[in-house]
């Protein structure tokens, strides 16, 4: 090989100690040949740092294909999950449908019922008797309050219980017009125990007289009666075996014809009663200021 003298700038063999042209020593060492010797060694010589490398891009593959796994099956989950939303959905549709025919049947069926009662009143009050006729004691009713219904009954008969209290007496009249003479008869004369006769009774007991209302229609009036007590409506009547009822005076009276309707009154009840507290309390707020200006300042609140 070959190098060439730094001072001379001549070639002479790198065996030799010094430059054979101007005996310079020779004063090449290892630092100038390190860097191509490391080089050429690094080329061949793979890193420690390779192997470590390699095994945690497998590693994330692995990981990526678990992922790409799981995607693909809640993909397919999710697929089926909305074709099942899809069924539910047509079948609630389907229910509500069902439900609202049915509620259209019972409605019918319901307004049918209470059609078939339109004749007939029923009379409570009366305790049981033994060996008691029905069509008497009906009549002494009417004679009671100054109506014949001699010839006006159809057919009376106790009404079933199942509560152990007295059964009321169903009386079925010929005509309609003579229903609501004998409500209003009833109405005014207000009878007692005393006036058909049974004496030996609590004479002062009153009797009652009212429509033969279906069961739906007799819950509705029932629940009435329990607003009407806690004051919270003022009005509650039936005719023609249609309730009606008003909330306080100046208000128009509401025909209540289902279960819906009587859960619209209480809505429009407690917003009313919220309505009226919030008045209150800016009077009582109103009250409270004027009464502390004129403390303060002596001049009239205005």
């Amino acid at each position: 090989m070959q190098l060439k003298c730094n001072e001379c700038r001549r070639t002479f063999n790198s065996n030799d100690d010094k430059c054979t042209h101007c005996g310079t020593i020779n004063r090449q060492d290892s630092h100038s040949k390190t860097p191509t010797s490391s080089i050429e060694a690094n080329k061949n010589t793979p890193t420690r740092a390779t192997p470590t490398l390699e095994s945690k891009v497998d590693k994330l593959n692995a990981r990526l294909d678990q992922v790409l796994q799981t995607l693909h099956d809640l993909q397919k989950e999710n697929v089926s999950l909305v074709k099942e939303n899809q069924d539910l959905k047509a079948r609630c549709t389907s229910l509500e449908k069902r439900t609202q025919h049915v509620q259209k049947l019972e409605d019918r069926l319901d307004n049918l019922e209470q059609y078939t009662r339109r004749n007939n009143i029923v009379i409570s009050g009366i305790p049981l008797l033994k060996d008691e006729d029905t069509n008497e004691l009906v009549k002494s009713c009417s004679q009671a309050v100054g109506v014949n219904l001699a010839e006006e009954i159809d057919t009376c008969h106790r009404l079933p219980t199942k509560n152990g209290k007295c059964p009321n007496i169903v009386v079925r009249l010929l005509r309609r017009t003579t229903k609501g003479n004998i409500i209003q008869k009833w109405k005014e004369k207000r009878p007692t125990l005393k006036d058909i006769g049974l004496k030996g009774m609590k004479g002062s007991n009153p009797i009652y007289i009212s429509e033969h209302l279906t069961p739906r229609n007799a819950s509705i009036y029932y629940s009435l009666r329990q607003l009407k007590k806690q004051q919270a409506i003022q009005y509650i009547c039936t005719k023609d075996c249609k309730i009606f009822t008003r909330i306080k005076d100046g208000q128009p009276t509401r025909k209540i014809k289902s279960q819906e309707d009587l859960e619209k009154l209480k809505a429009n009840i407690q917003e009313s009663n919220l309505q009226g507290v919030t008045t209150r309390r800016n009077h009582r707020a109103q009250s409270t200021e004027v009464r502390v200006y004129k403390q303060h300042t002596g001049i009239p609140y205005t």
